[in-house]
């Protein structure tokens, strides 16, 4: 990794249609808009039902950010400056890293925000990171997850049974992928080469 403590950065990530900027505090209210829906978290290993459940979830990720762990990012829509979700990039490791912890509000899922936004981290992750490798992995049941990776060009790498319980009882089931820095320069100019252009970088 480059030799560089993004936690003690501000990173904006922008195409022209999206920005990617760091959570704060101030995010909690704007946040709820979107973010108390039961629809979003199915397939999800925990709930933001309320006011008070995001709240600790802001400050756990903000605390994680503090601690050198998770760095989370706004996604935002620059047509109308709404706040449309998050993403993060976390697990942090000497050649690799993370990218998960992303949702979308319902009313966005069926457009190109997520595309657009694993775009910014991917580049981010392989061109100013000097990363070799880039890590996903969702609940088996999320198929709008499974068909995106599959869709940017992530390769399935194994299957990892979880602790936790789904709402049948049995075992949660997470699905993961990877990206390495020998496949990237291909997959960006096969793959996003509409967005190669557009993209903002610290």
């Amino acid at each position: 990794m480059k030799n560089l403590n993004i936690f003690n950065h501000k990173i904006y990530l922008a195409t022209t249609r999206l920005v990617m900027r760091p959570l704060n505090y101030a995010d909690i209210s704007i946040l709820a808009e979107v973010a108390i829906n039961d629809e979003i978290w199915q397939t999800y290993s925990f709930s933001i039902s309320n006011i008070d459940e995001l709240k600790n979830y802001v400050i756990k990720y903000i605390n994680e950010k503090n601690e050198n762990k998770r760095y989370t990012f706004i996604l935002e829509s620059l047509y109308d400056s709404k706040v449309i979700g998050l993403s993060s990039i976390y697990n942090f490791g000497k050649d690799e890293v993370e990218i998960g912890g992303t949702w979308i509000g319902i009313p966005f899922q069926k457009l190109y925000y997520n595309f657009e936004s694993k775009f910014l981290l991917l580049s981010f992750c392989f061109e100013y990171l000097n990363l070799k490798r880039v890590v996903f992995h969702t609940d088996s049941r999320n198929y709008k997850s499974l068909s995106l990776y599959n869709k940017i060009g992530a390769k399935f790498y194994y299957t990892k049974k979880s602790k936790h319980l789904n709402e049948f009882g049995e075992n949660r089931e997470s699905l993961y992928y990877k990206m390495e820095l020998e496949t990237w320069k291909e997959i960006k100019y096969n793959v996003f080469d509409n967005l190669v252009s557009s993209k903002t970088l610290p």
